[in-house]
């Protein structure tokens, strides 16, 4: 009784709302400034908005490189990719059972791999035809180099007596100047083949980065949709599980939905350790300096910071006390696609995945402080910010995605100061 208990409330817990914000069982919900916008809202225009991002396979501290924008020819699959993961998304904010909601992330995980792969398609046409550009050059490059050696041989040839020499041995003072003339022809003539070859190296210069460039990039890629791959194999294995345990009984589907919930939790756990090993290594690093904090997404707070009755959430020690569950964030419900923008200004100090395989940002601040934006999208809008990257409060750095352990579209943004969580709402202006 007491594990149907727990599972019941894990389940009540987990629902977020599109229009209203969620109550948690531990926690006040306050007043939204404005309700988010319904994640039907219209798609975004291009596949991939920045040129930063085929993700890094999902693993501890693993870094993320975006690639160039998908060709125009990707567009309309991944908008109907986008479509069918906002329906995902969507499914995932109505459902009412643990094993509703895994498969309709199953569903989202399908829909963006379908984009991916239509995407690194784009990529593998692109490359061929900037391998065809390059070898296209090269040829045009040797043809020059031949025309350029045979110009330095006649003029050789042609200029071993000066000027002078010529007019006053020639036959006629008209043949000798018609020769001198072909002697500045040639001069001219390889100055044109020498600046054109020059303009050509460039070319072939700036090919072969592009190239190197969309190699990267497929390569990136072909590892995000290789752990997405991973992801949906571990989903629909939980699904299994949880469509068999329903045919045995009551108590069966009760001790399979808690091994899934504690197997959610364990992964959460790891995510969470992994931020504050990186974030410890960050502080010794900030800057101090004053900080202009502005809220980092649109939409509707909710889930707060403090103690929380949800058991995906990891132990956390905070001012002398222990709790067993505790989220050291807030959660900004709002669509898929919502821009997520620098809380503050400062410089990004990673992008990329940790184990449960949430994309996340990192942004180091003055005074030891770090923001993190966890859930961001990873295959539509991917960040587009690099590590090491200048940001401003207020610039955008990525979307709100569904990416790692989470139970509908938000943000959570963290902030910590000396590796230590903050109650964001501390330091944010009021809505």
């Amino acid at each position: 009784m007491f594990v149907r208990t727990l599972v019941t409330l894990v389940l009540s817990a987990c629902v977020l709302a599109v229009s209203a914000a969620p109550v948690f069982a531990d926690t006040p919900t306050p007043t939204p400034s404005a309700s988010p916008p319904q994640t039907g809202s219209p798609l975004p225009p291009s596949p991939r908005a920045s040129p930063s991002a085929a993700s890094a396979t999902p693993s501890a501290g693993s870094p993320i490189n975006s690639p160039s924008p998908s060709p125009s020819d990707a567009v309309s699959a991944n908008d109907a990719s986008a479509a069918a993961a906002l329906q995902a998304a969507q499914d995932a904010l109505q459902a009412t059972s643990l094993l509703e909601r895994i498969q309709a992330m199953g569903r989202y995980l399908a829909a963006e791999l379908k984009a991916l792969d239509a995407h690194r398609k784009a990529l593998d046409d692109e490359r061929a035809t900037t391998q065809a550009r390059l070898n296209t050059t090269e040829a045009q490059i040797a043809d020059e180099q031949r025309h350029l050696d045979e110009l330095l041989r006649t003029e050789y040839r042609e200029s071993r007596t000066t000027p002078l020499e010529e007019l006053l041995g020639s036959g006629s003072f008209i043949d000798g100047l018609v020769h001198v003339a072909q002697l500045s022809e040639l001069e001219t003539e390889r100055r044109e083949v020498v600046a054109h070859l020059t303009s050509l190296q460039s070319d072939l210069n700036a090919e072969r980065a592009r190239l190197d460039r969309d190699a990267a990039d497929v390569s990136a890629l072909q590892d995000t949709i290789t752990a997405k791959r991973d992801a949906l194999s571990v989903l629909e294995a939980r699904a299994a599980r949880l469509v068999a345990a329903q045919g045995q009984g009551d108590a069966a589907r009760t001790r399979a939905e808690v091994d899934v919930v504690a197997e959610l939790a364990d992964e959460q756990a790891r995510a969470s350790q992994e931020l504050l090993d990186v974030v410890a290594k960050l502080v010794p690093n900030a800057v101090a300096g004053q900080l202009t904090w502005t809220w980092p997404a649109a939409g509707a707070l909710s889930q707060s910071f403090g103690p929380s009755a949800l058991t995906l959430e990891p132990p956390l020690t905070y001012r002398g006390v222990t709790y067993p569950h505790f989220h050291p964030a807030i959660d900004i419900a709002a669509p898929l696609f919502t821009p997520v923008v620098a809380a503050g200004a400062g410089r990004v100090s990673f992008v990329g995945h940790f184990s449960d395989g949430a994309m996340l940002v990192l942004i180091s601040h003055g005074d030891g402080f770090v923001t993190m934006y966890a859930h961001l999208d990873d295959g539509f809008r991917p960040p587009t910010v690099h590590v090491g990257d200048s940001v401003a409060a207020g610039q955008v750095i990525g979307t709100i995605g569904l990416t790692g352990i989470t139970t509908g579209p938000h943000l959570h943004f963290e902030v910590l100061q000396g590796a230590v969580p903050v109650d964001p709402l501390t330091v944010l202006p009021p809505r």
